[in-house]
């Protein structure tokens, strides 16, 4: 029997990334046989993704330049680049954060010189 020399077209952090399905789904139907290397380890803890590299989607060499082309397709297609909308809503998000975190400062500080006070008078 001959050894197929399997080759890693794509790498995703988490097996929870749309991409994943999309992509293992297109390979199917598009009669190129693949598997996912450590999916089941990263499920189980997602920590080690960055030591092991993520979930690997692995293809025989022979279907590699068509594989790649099909996820190529797919990262235009999902297009996870934001757009202005989402630019202005993150302006927006740091803006309302920043008042949040200023707003807990401001009231740490006011408790902690009340506190301080009693202590301080309370001897």
């Amino acid at each position: 029997m001959e050894r197929q020399t399997l080759v890693t077209i794509a790498n995703f952090p988490f097996h929870t990334d749309p991409r994943l399905p999309l992509l293992t789904a297109r390979l199917d139907h598009e009669a190129i046989p693949c598997s996912t290397a450590d999916e089941i380890t990263i499920s189980a803890d997602p920590l080690l993704t960055s030591a092991i590299g993520g979930i690997k989607v692995k293809v025989r060499a022979a279907d590699a330049q068509r594989a790649w082309e099909i996820f190529q397709d797919i990262e235009r297609e999902t297009d996870l680049v934001p757009d202005s909308t989402d630019r202005e809503w993150e302006a927006e998000k740091s803006a309302a954060e920043r008042r949040a975190y200023r707003n807990f400062y401001i009231a740490l500080i006011i408790v902690l010189s009340i506190f301080a006070l009693f202590w301080w008078f309370g001897r």
